[in-house]
This record gives C-alpha cells, sequence and structure tokens, in this order.
C-alpha cells in the first residue's frame, strides 16, 4: 500500500512539471497535498480560537451564569479533564474509523458548543460546554497533527510547528474580533462560522489513501532508511519521553501566561511595571520565535534538530534564571520574560519534530503526544498556584518557568536511545 502515491490516483512521474515527494517511480502531486495540509493547519487554528475566545471572555460568560470570574476556575479543572479524555479517545477514533470524517465530526460539533456559549445560563451546563470543547479539541488536533505526520513523514517537522503559532495567532485574532463587534454573542456566532469552514473545507480534500485511515500494524511503513533486521518490536519510551517534553514546555509557558500580572502585583520591587504590555511582548516574541522555529526546522538533520532544540531550551532557561537572580530588577524581568516567550513557543514545535523522527506515524504515539500536552496545560499551572501559595513566595514561576526548560535538556539526550528505530543516526552529540 504504502508504494501508492498519497492520492488514490496514481500521481505524477518523477519528470512531470510540479511533482512533489513521493514512491516507487510516481510522486505525490505537491499542489493537492499542499492542499490537504493547509486544511490539517486550519484544524489547528480553529482549536486555538475556541481555546483563546473561552478564556478571554470568562468574565462575561461567569457572569451570565451568575458568578464572578475568579470564583469559577473549576471549568478549567472540567476543560483539563475534557483534554485528557480526548487524548485517550483519539487513539480509537483515528484507529478504527476514517480520519477525515472523524475531523469533520469534531469540528461541526465544536462550532455547536461555540455557538450555544453565549446562551448558557447555568454553571453546570458551562462546565459540561468547558469539558466538551476540551475533548473535542483534543480530538481535533491529534487526528490533524497524525495525518500531517503520515503525509510529510520525516519531513512534518515544521507543518507540525503550525500547532503552536496557531494559539499564538488565535491570542491576536480573538482581542481583533472583541474590538470589531462588542456584541459577545456575534463574536462566538462568527468564530463557530470559522470552525464550520474548517469542516466544510475538510469535505472538499481528495479522496486520500486507504492507508492513511487504516490500523497502523497493518500499513506502517518502514521508516525512511531502514532495513527490516535494523528494527525491533515497536514499542513507545521515546513517545513517553517527548510527551514529557512536551508536559514541562508548553505548561512553563502556559504557567507564565496565566500568572505573569499576578507575579507583578505581588513583587513591591516591580511597582510601577506596565504588566500588560509586558504580557503584550511575551506573545510578540513569542509570534517572532514561532516564525523563527518553523523556517529553522526545514531540511535540517536530525543532529542540527538536535542542537537547536537543546540550545532553545537552554537559553529559555537561562532568561528565567535572570530573573531568578535578580528578582527586583524591572530590566531583568523585562529581558528575562521576552528571552522565554522567543524560545518556548518554538521548543513545543521542536518536541513534536523530534517525536515524528523517533517514532512512526500510528494513533497510539500521536495521542501520547496530545496527552503530555493536555496534562502539561491543566496541571503544572495547578500546581505552580498550589506551590506559590503554601510558600508564599512569587519567584515560584520563575522557578517553574526555569525547570520547565532546563529539564527538557536532560530528557533530550534520553529521548533517542529510547527509540525501537535502530538508527545510525547521532540526534544529540554533546550528552
Amino acid at each position: 500500500k504504502e508504494d501508492s502515491p498519497l492520492l488514490k490516483d496514481r500521481g505524477v512521474r518523477k519528470d512531470s512539471p510540479g511533482a512533489g515527494a513521493g514512491y516507487d517511480g510516481y510522486e505525490y502531486d505537491k499542489y493537492k497535498t499542499f492542499y490537504i495540509s493547509l486544511s490539517l493547519v486550519y484544524s489547528f487554528i480553529v482549536c486555538g480560537l475556541v481555546t483563546v475566545a473561552l478564556g478571554a471572555a470568562l468574565e462575561d460568560l461567569a457572569g451570565d451564569v451568575g458568578y464572578e470570574a475568579t470564583a469559577i476556575g473549576s471549568i478549567y479543572v472540567a476543560r483539563g479533564v475534557g483534554s485528557v479524555l480526548g487524548s485517550f479517545l483519539s487513539f480509537y477514533v483515528f484507529e478504527y474509523s476514517n480520519a477525515v470524517r472523524a475531523l469533520v465530526a469534531n469540528e461541526v460539533l465544536a462550532a455547536l458548543v461555540t455557538a450555544a456559549m453565549p446562551f448558557i445560563t447555568r454553571l453546570w451546563t458551562l462546565h459540561a460546554a468547558y469539558f466538551m470543547i476540551g475533548c473535542v479539541t483534543s480530538v481535533l488536533q491529534a487526528g490533524s497533527m497524525l495525518l500531517l505526520r503520515k503525509i510529510h513523514k520525516e519531513k512534518a517537522g515544521p507543518w507540525l510547528g503550525a500547532f503552536g503559532a496557531s494559539f499564538v495567532s488565535a491570542g491576536i485574532a480573538v482581542p481583533a474580533l472583541q474590538l470589531l463587534f462588542p456584541s459577545l454573542t456575534l463574536q462566538f456566532l462568527l468564530i463557530a462560522v470559522l470552525v464550520l469552514c474548517g469542516a466544510c473545507w475538510l469535505l472538499t480534500l481528495p479522496p486520500l489513501r486507504e492507508d492513511i485511515h487504516s490500523s497502523v500494524e497493518d500499513s506502517q511503513p518502514l521508516p525512511i532508511h531502514q532495513p527490516p533486521e535494523q528494527l525491533i518490536a515497536p514499542h513507545y519510551w521515546a513517545e513517553c519521553v517527548v510527551a514529557a517534553m512536551i508536559f514541562l514546555a508548553i505548561g512553563g509557558g502556559d504557567s507564565l501566561t496565566f500568572y505573569l500580572e499576578t507575579y507583578v502585583d505581588t513583587t513591591p520591587a516591580l511597582e510601577g511595571c506596565n504588566k500588560a504590555l509586558l504580557l503584550l511582548f511575551f506573545f510578540v516574541f513569542a509570534t517572532v520565535g514561532d516564525v523563527l522555529g518553523i523556517l529553522g526546522q526545514m531540511d535540517v538533520s536530525d543532529r542540527v534538530l538536535s542542537l537547536q532544540a537543546g540550545g532553545l531550551f537552554l537559553t529559555g532557561a537561562a532568561g528565567m534564571l535572570l530573573v531568578i537572580i535578580h528578582p527586583h530588577s524591572q530590566i531583568a524581568l523585562w529581558i528575562g520574560v521576552c528571552v522565554f516567550g522567543l524560545c518556548n513557543a518554538p521548543s513545543i514545535s521542536y518536541c513534536f519534530n523530534l517525536a515524528n523522527r523517533l517514532s512512526v506515524p500510528s494513533a497510539t504515539s500521536t495521542s501520547i503526544f496530545m496527552l503530555g500536552l493536555s496534562l502539561g496545560v491543566s496541571l503544572l499551572p495547578f500546581f505552580t498556584s498550589v506551590a506559590w501559595r503554601w510558600l508564599d513566595w512569587p519567584q515560584v514561576l520563575m522557578c517553574v518557568g526555569c525547570g520547565s526548560a532546563g529539564l527538557p535538556v536532560l530528557l533530550l539526550g534520553v529521548a533517542p536511545s529510547c527509540s525501537y528505530l535502530k538508527d545510525e543516526r547521532a540526534f544529540v552529540t554533546f550528552f
């Protein structure tokens, strides 16, 4: 099956104009492949729009059910539980069903829940809606990531980098919608329409090769350049190590964005610091980092990829360490936060790229990565707040940021040796 092209037709010959990457003397139609890939990236974008919109509108949504925003923080727990459940469900959804149809169904469900958000007047219904959004977006992200990995194989890294960029772009798009359309109902209806556009886009895709949808055990190709005698029985140790890296990277970044303004408020020496502008600079540098990260991952060797990832993690840790060493310096805070944003955002896409090169694309491996992401978003910010209250020490936030960037460097040295792909390639040479 793998010797057939991506699409059900036989594609074009190598010497044909407009030929892309392919197998067995035939080439993929690169324009159709690009069209399919863009539709999957758009699924990342709509997930980011829905997630960011729920956070930005929390105060209004809480008012609709008769509570203050600070009194219903449990809805984030509900969304986190939904995300974890979605990570588990995505294995069954994409292992035993048509992947594109599953994505369409989940986008339609996400659009319906999003459109209903402004009309919710009961607290338990709001919790249920956040739970459903967490579950559906987790399945959407896992499915889009799985198809991108199957389509692009080892070159999927830059496409996977769009995952982080989608949330950063949503962080800019949602405030713009709020400025253009003051009505909360209109905001959510517009976002729901954008989500439905993604479902319609998926319906226009040309037929994918049958093995794209089938069970990985029946259709999985051998890794590129790997003869059969160099393979051993599959396991998922490498996926678990990379999932731990994703857990730390995204959890540390979310913790900083959630509690940075509180950190400024509770540190007397930082009085007068423009906390809103500081958070904006964090997102601006994160956007720049995402773009540079996507460009930096194009056509690089495994060794260079590892060196770049290690450099990002170490530089991000150094930025947080600067704030820890100089806790009363506003200059150190601005430099540290901007450096951390510049390095943290692309480091997540580097983790996905590393995972893509250490494992074959399957529903199980992708679900493991998404589980690490879901747990990182839910648990690390929660533990940060608990430790902060227990120790009554704002620097806990910077310590978490430093650890979330430093510990993945150690895991980066372990991950290649955990892979079941018997590979001669050196991922990391400085450990």
